[in-house]
């Protein structure tokens, strides 16, 4: 079941939880215009954020157990330039990234609960 667009405080309030707990800073975030299809609604989040690549993954890893349907629809990885990180250029899973992330929540409306049972 898809739940209703009321229900996005709660998924917002979990993704900031998710991204404090993989100590993943938020430099931007603003939901997109919803487009209506016909058993469902998409609404686009996007994302900026800076962090480790782990901890990225970790990230991916809880969304995808979320019971929330959220699809990750664009992921754009930029390795932050520093200082010396001792690596000879050669970087490690612990270097800092600029990531841009486009998630993609569905929900539905009342005018489309009717239609549940096709979903």
């Amino acid at each position: 079941r898809l739940p209703q667009r009321k229900e996005l405080g709660g998924f917002l309030e979990e993704i900031s939880r998710l991204l404090a707990k993989e100590n993943l800073t938020t430099k931007h975030f603003q939901s997109g215009t919803p487009s209506e299809e016909e058993l469902f609604n998409t609404l686009p989040i996007n994302m900026r954020l800076t962090g480790s690549y782990k901890s990225l993954g970790r990230l991916l890893t809880s969304i995808n157990k979320m019971k929330r349907f959220t699809r990750v629809q664009r992921l754009l990885l930029v390795k932050r330039l520093g200082g010396s990180d001792g690596t000879n250029g050669q970087g490690d899973a612990d270097d800092q990234l600029e990531i841009d992330l486009q998630l993609n929540i569905y929900f539905i409306t009342e005018s489309q609960n009717g239609d549940e049972d096709r979903i």
